[in-house]
């Protein structure tokens, strides 16, 4: 057998896809040949089972080990790593576990935020844009005005509060969490070197969609309506404050 034979037929026992490799091998007297090949076979789904627990702890923690161990075997023995990077394994696991555990919302979701944090954290730089530039603009600038937004930026409706779950789950302590509802919001981005989340409305998700896909910040003014008798223009203006105080606008463009 060749060499690349062997190492082929060696994956295939690793990954479970059969391969005879046992007979090719030699092994120190009283050895058996699959019982050291079994070794690596176990090792590599142990490693992979390690991964997922790291990179999705506090989803561990809230479905806890029972349900979570079940949803993490049958992702490793149903998906193998593609990638040559370990992280990149992680990637599809809260598909996968909304698929596996539809009604757990809150695993779902704690899933995918840990998921984006990690994103956000590996993600491009991109430095935050001086909003002295902003008080800079006349009126005809500002109706022009475009803002681009850090490249880790992502918004996504949830029905989970997110936030009070992460902070309990960080907490240590036993606590009740907020029912599911409908007409919520999540952001995740990283300011300066560390990733965040900031659950929001969903006016603010819609705003941001809209100025992700190029409206002007006066246009999205005129869209917005009128509520608590707040005007428009007072409302998208708070909003901004927010976005800047995070770090969320890098650059401006009309």
């Amino acid at each position: 057998m060749s060499l690349l034979a062997l190492q082929d037929a060696l994956q295939d026992h690793i990954l479970g896809r059969g391969g005879d490799i046992a007979d090719h091998l030699e092994a120190p007297r009283g050895v058996n040949a699959n019982a050291r090949l079994n070794v690596y076979h176990y090792a590599y789904r142990a490693r992979l089972r390690d991964l997922l627990r790291e990179a999705f702890d506090k989803t561990w923690s809230w479905l806890g080990d029972e349900a979570f161990d079940g949803a993490v075997t049958a992702y490793v023995e149903t998906r193998h790593s593609a990638s040559f990077s370990l992280d990149d394994y992680s990637a599809g696991f809260p598909a996968f576990l909304a698929q596996q555990l539809p009604q757990e919302i809150e695993a779902n979701e704690l899933a995918w935020l840990e998921r984006a944090m990690r994103k956000a954290f590996d993600g491009p730089d991109a430095a935050p844009l001086d909003p002295s530039r902003l008080a800079m603009l006349d009126d005809a600038a500002w109706d022009r005005a475009r803002f681009a937004f850090h490249p880790t930026l992502v918004v996504r409706p949830v029905r989970a509060h997110l936030g009070s779950l992460w902070a309990g789950i960080e907490s240590g302590d036993t606590f009740i969490p907020l029912a599911v509802e409908a007409g919520l919001s999540v952001r995740v981005w990283r300011k300066g070197l560390q990733p965040h989340f900031r659950m929001i409305a969903v006016e603010e998700d819609r705003a941001l969609e809209q100025l992700m896909q190029g409206l002007t910040f006066a246009e999205l003014c005129a869209r917005l309506p009128a509520a608590d008798g707040v005007e428009p223009v007072e409302r998208a203006g708070a909003m901004l404050a927010v976005w800047l105080q995070d770090e969320l606008i890098v650059s401006l463009e009309d």
